[in-house]
């Protein structure tokens, strides 16, 4: 429904592709020589929406220019910092830079790693399927025993299934190591979806068509698989019914099965499934909702509410059904049930892809960056000279990192200006890279291992900057939405800086201020409600009951607490806990129930493993507070005061350097547009 209104608002204003590029190209206001444009000011505020997105035009004329007004106020502020020079000081350009390279990093593996991984796990979660498999696992060497690897055997048993000698099934039956696997064939008794898979496995697995089996052994850290695409088919969500026929019984008698049949029967004459649910399934808790399951359910991850899951003959009987089709009776461990298929649909994209996100993130994406990027450096001509690289290695402990500082002693003069690797038409010598090495201020290389694997890491760790560069030229030539990033994080490190020198370091409660706003605004300010309180506190309950006695009879409450009482430093006090909060308080499950007034003295109530008496010894009732008293509950309206004042004296005096424009006359054409 909210896709046919947005296509009516889209049409109401003519908004073929051409006359959206028109309207986004609409100057609605001038900031100095700075064009403010419609399409410019709708990007800045699906920024900020969050909930359900509107766009800018469906906002009322009055909204649209609170909006305008803030971005202006906005655009002042940075051309302020620029003005200022803020842009050219070294700290800021520094900082510019360093999240300039966070920036380029992040997005571009997005961009070129990530998403496009989203995007196949998401286009893959489209299907349930099934496979079978067959593990020849690593052995684990035994003292005194020579490790068997399993590969020969492994691939002996796949040329004998492509040779038609043996099935599949009879290769799970010989080598499954479950005796469930063995039994099934090697088929894996659920439905699944891609996430839910082990990555190497997954992938094979997409590569083949339904029976084919993978035509090479799979070789993962647990040992070599055979793998097999058993079925793959839509993904579907499914909301079912059910009218269940039980008794207390272990075993249905022939009244359940007559009963049953008998329901069937009315259904199949066209009786109301939901009605006869409501009067006759011994499912209770669906029975009210018409037989209804109240929840879609999914083949591969159960109900999409619980995660919970069905009995399999449950399962294949709504699975073969069509949406408003009714099964005849199936027996599940639970009795007999009639099935109805209500209806069924498409997962939400939405869930998948935060749960396919989540997935990702922690099982891959790391290494998918690490060879991406080696992958990248090494195309764009990053070489090691290998004689180099041997002279290396054979003069440091392969065993140790650079830690220890003895690490390059062992390194010939004479092979220090040898060239070891090189980049993009740069090239560092053994000694450079030794220097780079040892220098503690470089952080990123503390406890390089010196093997041939960590020295590797290093180099490419060293070349980064390089790559950065070139990713963010990159980026910059082709990628719009990335040269407006840039642009939001350069002017948000320039406003923060100005906004900090003209409004949040003068941001000091200004007391005149807050007097004239305690005299003034009308707002009045009340202390809460107080007990005053004092406890006598012992581990006795009949302690604590006698004293409670000898209270209520009239007896002195301090004395008693001053005799008895073993809180530690409360005998002193007479027991006396002196005023507090009467809406949250150390007592106040003590006092729950209970109608407070002068002098209630309640009774024993288990305690801190112990056993409290509590007196009411006054009901301070909330009154109007001093100024003093008053000051930080008036504070934070203060304060906003405040902060609109300086706001508005500084960029009063920017408006009279930098012009602001507005083009009510575009705006009223929009909206009459609108209006048609």
């Amino acid at each position: 429904m909210k896709k046919v209104i947005l296509i009516i608002l889209i049409s109401s204003l003519g908004f073929s592709l051409t006359a959206a590029n028109v309207l986004d190209k609409k100057v609605l206001a001038k900031v100095g020589n700075e064009e403010i444009t419609y399409g410019r000011l709708e990007t800045a505020f699906q920024k900020n929406m969050s909930g359900e997105k509107q766009r800018l035009y469906e906002l009322d004329k009055d909204s649209l220019h609170q909006f305008l007004n803030l971005f202006i106020d906005y655009r002042l502020k940075v051309k302020d910092a620029i003005d200022r020079g803020f842009n050219k000081e070294s700290d800021v350009v520094n900082e510019i830079e360093q999240n300039n390279k966070l920036l380029t990093e992040s997005y571009y593996y997005d961009k070129k790693v990530f998403q496009p991984v989203i995007d196949k796990l998401l286009d893959r979660r489209q299907y349930y399927i099934k496979f079978a498999y067959v593990l020849f696992p690593f052995t684990q060497e035994a003292e005194g025993m020579t490790q068997t690897d399993p590969k020969d055997l492994a691939q002996r048993v796949l040329d004998s299934i492509n040779n038609k000698k043996i099935t599949f099934a009879e290769a799970a039956k010989n080598h499954a190591q479950e005796k469930t696997l063995a039994d099934n064939g090697g088929v894996v008794d659920r439905y699944l979806i891609s996430g839910t898979i082990q990555k190497p496995i997954e992938e094979a697995l997409f590569t083949l068509s339904v029976n084919q089996i993978y035509p090479t052994l799979l070789e993962t850290s647990y040992g070599y698989f055979l793998l097999k695409l058993v079925e793959k088919q839509p993904r579907k969500q499914v909301l079912v019914g059910h009218i269940l026929i039980s008794n207390k019984q272990e075993q249905l008698s022939q009244r359940e099965h007559t009963k049953a049949d008998s329901l069937l029967k009315l259904l199949r004459n066209g009786a109301n499934f939901e009605k006869l649910a409501e009067l006759n399934s011994a499912d209770h808790a669906s029975a009210i909702n018409g037989g209804s399951l109240g929840d879609y359910y999914d083949l591969a991850t159960g109900f999409v509410k619980t995660h919970s899951f069905l009995d399999m003959n449950f399962i294949q009987a709504f699975m073969e059904l069509k949406d408003g089709e009714i099964s005849d009776t199936i027996h599940t461990s639970y009795g007999i049930h009639i099935i109805k298929r209500i209806d069924s649909k498409s997962p939400d994209r939405s869930v998948d892809e935060k749960d396919v996100k989540e997935f990702y993130k922690k099982s891959g994406y790391e290494e998918d960056k690490k060879a991406f990027y080696k992958e990248y450096v090494d195309n764009k001509g990053f070489s090691i000279n290998s004689n180099s690289m041997n002279v290396l290695l054979s003069k440091v402990n392969v065993n140790k990192t650079n830690l220890d500082s003895n690490w390059a002693n062992e390194i010939p003069k004479d092979k220090m200006n040898e060239k070891l690797f090189s980049f993009q038409k740069k090239t560092w010598t053994i000694g450079e890279f030794v220097n780079i090495l040892s220098d503690k201020s470089k952080t990123q290389y503390r406890a390089t291992a010196l093997n041939r694997e960590g020295l590797e890491e290093a180099m490419y760790k060293l070349v980064k900057p390089q790559v950065l560069d070139m990713w963010q030229s990159e980026l910059v030539e082709k990628d719009t939405e990335f040269r407006n990033l840039l642009s939001e994080f350069h002017d948000g490190i320039l406003l923060f800086k100005v906004e900090a020198l003209e409004v949040w370091d003068k941001l000091q409660l200004d007391t005149a201020m807050a007097k004239e706003y305690f005299n003034t605004s009308g707002e009045k300010f009340y202390t809460s409600e107080k007990y005053d309180i004092s406890e006598i506190f012992v581990l006795q309950d009949t302690l604590a009951r006698s004293l409670y006695n000898r209270a209520k009879s009239g007896e002195d409450f301090s004395d008693l607490a001053t005799k008895f009482t073993v809180r530690q430093g409360y005998r002193e006090k007479a027991g006396h806990h002196g005023e507090l909060e009467a809406a949250d308080n150390k007592f106040s499950r003590q006092l729950k129930g209970e109608e407070i007034k002068d002098g209630l003295i309640i009774e024993p109530k288990v305690f801190q493993s112990g056993y409290s008496v509590i007196k009411i010894n006054k009901v301070i009732k909330p009154r109007e507070k001093t100024f003093e008293e008053a000051i930080p509950d008036l504070a934070p309206a203060v304060q906003k005061l405040k902060q609109k004042q300086l706001v508005n004296n500084w960029l009063k005096d920017v408006k009279k350097r930098h012009k602001v424009e507005i083009n009510e006359k575009t705006i009223n054409e929009i909206y009459a547009e609108k209006s048609k």
